[in-house]
Protein backbone atom coordinates (compact mmCIF):
# COMPACT_ATOMS: atom_id res chain seq x y z
CA UNK A 1 0.00 0.00 0.00
CA UNK A 2 0.92 3.30 -0.98
CA UNK A 3 2.39 5.41 1.80
CA UNK A 4 1.85 9.66 1.78
CA UNK A 5 4.23 11.76 3.35
CA UNK A 6 4.39 15.52 3.49
CA UNK A 7 8.02 17.40 2.91
CA UNK A 8 7.77 20.86 3.92
CA UNK A 9 9.99 23.45 2.07
CA UNK A 10 11.47 26.77 3.21
CA UNK A 11 8.29 29.03 4.96
CA UNK A 12 7.50 31.98 2.79
CA UNK A 13 6.66 35.42 3.91
CA UNK A 14 5.23 38.32 2.65
CA UNK A 15 4.40 41.54 4.17
CA UNK A 16 2.74 40.22 7.67
CA UNK A 17 1.61 36.73 5.69
CA UNK A 18 3.53 33.43 5.91
CA UNK A 19 3.00 30.06 3.73
CA UNK A 20 4.52 26.93 4.82
CA UNK A 21 4.69 25.66 1.38
CA UNK A 22 5.22 21.48 0.83
CA UNK A 23 5.21 18.49 -1.71
CA UNK A 24 3.21 15.68 -1.31
CA UNK A 25 5.37 12.48 -1.75
CA UNK A 26 3.53 9.40 -2.50
CA UNK A 27 6.24 6.21 -1.98
CA UNK A 28 5.87 2.49 -1.64
CA UNK A 29 4.02 1.86 -4.64
CA UNK A 30 5.12 -1.44 -4.83
CA UNK A 31 3.64 -3.90 -7.10
CA UNK A 32 1.91 -1.11 -10.03
CA UNK A 33 2.04 -2.62 -13.47
CA UNK A 34 3.22 -0.17 -16.26
CA UNK A 35 -0.10 0.10 -17.50
CA UNK A 36 -1.55 1.76 -14.63
CA UNK A 37 1.48 4.16 -13.92
CA UNK A 38 0.23 6.85 -15.76
CA UNK A 39 -3.13 6.36 -14.15
CA UNK A 40 -1.75 6.51 -10.50
CA UNK A 41 0.20 9.22 -11.79
CA UNK A 42 -2.62 11.59 -13.01
CA UNK A 43 -4.67 10.51 -10.12
CA UNK A 44 -1.77 11.72 -7.21
CA UNK A 45 -0.97 14.40 -9.16
CA UNK A 46 -4.94 16.01 -8.85
CA UNK A 47 -4.82 15.02 -5.47
CA UNK A 48 -1.79 17.40 -4.56
CA UNK A 49 -3.75 20.26 -6.28
CA UNK A 50 -6.48 20.11 -4.61
CA UNK A 51 -4.50 20.11 -1.02
CA UNK A 52 -2.19 23.25 -2.25
CA UNK A 53 1.16 21.37 -2.83
CA UNK A 54 3.42 22.61 -4.61
CA UNK A 55 4.54 19.54 -6.89
CA UNK A 56 3.53 15.79 -6.04
CA UNK A 57 6.35 13.33 -5.82
CA UNK A 58 5.69 9.27 -6.68
CA UNK A 59 7.92 6.70 -5.86
CA UNK A 60 8.15 2.72 -6.16
CA UNK A 61 10.51 2.54 -3.37
CA UNK A 62 10.53 3.57 0.18
CA UNK A 63 11.93 7.38 0.36
CA UNK A 64 12.87 8.59 3.96
CA UNK A 65 12.23 11.90 4.92
CA UNK A 66 14.40 13.12 8.20
CA UNK A 67 11.62 15.36 9.06
CA UNK A 68 8.87 13.02 9.10
CA UNK A 69 10.76 10.41 10.75
CA UNK A 70 9.30 9.67 14.66
CA UNK A 71 10.88 6.78 15.74
CA UNK A 72 12.87 8.42 18.08
CA UNK A 73 9.37 8.43 20.05
CA UNK A 74 8.76 4.94 19.70
CA UNK A 75 11.16 3.11 21.70
CA UNK A 76 11.54 6.05 24.45
CA UNK A 77 10.60 5.24 28.35
CA UNK A 78 7.13 5.78 29.40
CA UNK A 79 5.46 6.81 25.78
CA UNK A 80 1.90 7.03 25.34
CA UNK A 81 1.70 6.17 29.19
CA UNK A 82 0.16 8.18 31.97
CA UNK A 83 3.38 9.04 34.53
CA UNK A 84 1.70 7.54 37.83
CA UNK A 85 2.08 9.06 40.98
Amino acid sequence: MARLQILELPEVVVGSVSETPFVLVIDQCEGVTLDLVEAIESHWKRVGEQIGARGTLIFMETVDIPANDSTAYLGSEGAGQQEQT
